[in-house]
């Protein structure tokens, strides 16, 4: 929770991702409860059983399936009329790192610093 307002401007910053939220999400209208249901997704993936962690996956898959789109605008080296897909494994990569890169922060800043070795391990 401490480093979910970073985590979602660093997605954002992804342009699929950003025209994704914006043509399929009420992230907006809805910036508390989507906040909530993410941190629900993640703490089901680390902490729950194996059951569940698949069941969160699956619901995960059959969500982002559905997301489709083309970027209304220029965004970087990606021109108008983008093709975008909630499947796009770059997308995918992109907001995972951005969870792993908020949660060495928040971890360094409220719990103790890390080496180099533990960052990267």
């Amino acid at each position: 929770l401490l480093g979910g307002g970073r985590a979602i401007l660093l997605q954002l910053a992804h342009p699929f991702v950003a025209a994704g939220v914006d043509d399929h999400s009420n992230f907006q209208s809805e910036i508390l409860d989507r906040l909530y249901r993410t941190l629900l997704f993640m703490q089901n993936l680390v902490f729950a059983d194996r059951r569940r962690a698949d069941e969160t996956l699956q619901q995960f898959h059959a969500m982002h399936d559905r997301i489709r789109g083309h970027l209304p605008h220029e965004a970087g080296r990606f021109p108008a009329g983008t093709p975008y897909s909630g499947r796009d494994p770059q997308a995918k990569l992109w907001v995972h790192a951005t969870f792993a890169d908020t949660s060495l922060k928040v971890y360094q800043r409220f719990v103790s610093p890390l080496t180099r070795q533990e960052r990267q391990s």
